[in-house]
């Protein structure tokens, strides 16, 4: 049997817009009230996730294998951590608050009731479904497979908080495929957008302005708010798509040292996902301390935790290792050599 092809190292230009996404989600967890950084981070801190999705997607996956793979890389750590912050997060509610274990335990399912600790965990699950179901739609005609995002996205103007609430997140899969898709057609053209750092400077600014004129209105996707019809969707996809561009552009330029850096935050990014939340449950909600000491030890403790977990054997359980780093793409190898 012939050797598998060497794969690729792990992009540091969308491994830095993960970062990015991932700061932006715990921000917005910390200073939920905050206006100016909602109008800021909404239309694109969820949104480009599921862009990156697509832009690495592999046609090369069965189904079957594709449900293991997506499994392995979100949904078990997912479940770990569940269990590690859950457990103890139900004892102490019901023991100190008298709240329902039955009740905290199914609330735990429906993604628009979720709150912290779990902030984050409708997400993880919505991004895992959508994945499943853009590879389960992959041979039907294309055609097909945008008419059904585009009805899931008409259908969200109309039920949107009706579809969030749902076990999963599963009623937000068909919208949020819908930027899998924009995803996958970027790949698709990427070799033909000459000076690709200026278009994305162009998407970008004009992004800006129909977010600060109010054309478009912020996103919410947890709760199955996209915005304002059309022209919100646009312009997430517009930042997006420039936040691709650029870093594809910029990071480049940068030190392979800082490349690696940023390959290696990238890989705990799932324990931030999954973790940060717990942490601003006990300086906030239970300490009571400053916001902003609080949103740093959203970010530090998790990240630090994550990435000494992938120096460990629990890292396939805790963080997805090695299989998040070849999710969406078959090329793709685990972020961290020494790890493999």
């Amino acid at each position: 049997m012939a050797a598998p092809a060497p794969r690729r190292p792990r992009s540091a230009a969308l491994d830095a817009i993960r970062i990015l996404g991932i700061i932006a989600i715990v921000s917005g967890h910390t200073w939920p009230e905050q206006r100016a950084l909602h109008l800021t981070i909404s239309l694109w801190q969820v949104p480009a996730f599921f862009l990156l999705a697509g832009y690495l997607w592999s046609g090369n996956r069965p189904l079957r294998g594709d449900v293991i793979h997506r499994s392995k890389a979100l949904m078990r750590p997912y479940f770990a951590w569940l269990a590690i912050i859950g457990i103890p997060f139900v004892i102490w509610a019901w023991a100190e608050r008298g709240q329902s274990p039955v009740r905290l335990a199914a609330g735990l399912l429906y993604g628009a009731q979720v709150g912290r600790p779990f902030s984050a965990y409708w997400f993880v699950a919505a991004l895992f479904l959508t994945g499943v179901f853009v590879r389960a739609c992959q041979l039907l005609p294309r055609m097909a497979v945008w008419a059904l995002a585009v009805a899931g996205m008409i259908a969200a103007y109309l039920w949107g908080p009706t579809m969030a609430h749902t076990p999963y997140s599963v009623g937000l899969v068909l919208p949020c495929a819908l930027f899998v898709l924009v995803g996958q057609e970027l790949r698709k053209h990427r070799a033909r957008i000459a000076h690709a750092e200026l278009v994305g400077l162009i998407l970008l600014a004009v992004s800006a302005v129909l977010v600060v004129t109010g054309a478009a209105a912020p996103f919410d996707v947890k709760y199955g708010d996209f915005g304002r019809p059309v022209v919100s969707v646009l312009a997430a996809i517009g930042i997006g798509v420039a936040l691709i561009l650029l870093a594809e552009y910029a990071i480049a330029r940068l030190a392979p040292r800082v490349q690696q850096l940023i390959t290696t935050l990238a890989a705990a990014g799932l324990v931030v996902l999954l973790a940060h939340a717990a942490v601003l449950y006990l300086t906030d909600t239970l300490a009571g301390w400053p916001l902003g000491l609080c949103f740093a030890l959203a970010l530090v403790v998790p990240w630090s935790l994550g990435v000494a977990i992938n120096r460990t054997s629990l890292a396939p359980w805790l963080a997805g290792r090695a299989y998040a780093a070849t999710l969406d793409s078959g090329e793709r190898r685990p972020a961290v050599s020494h790890q493999t």
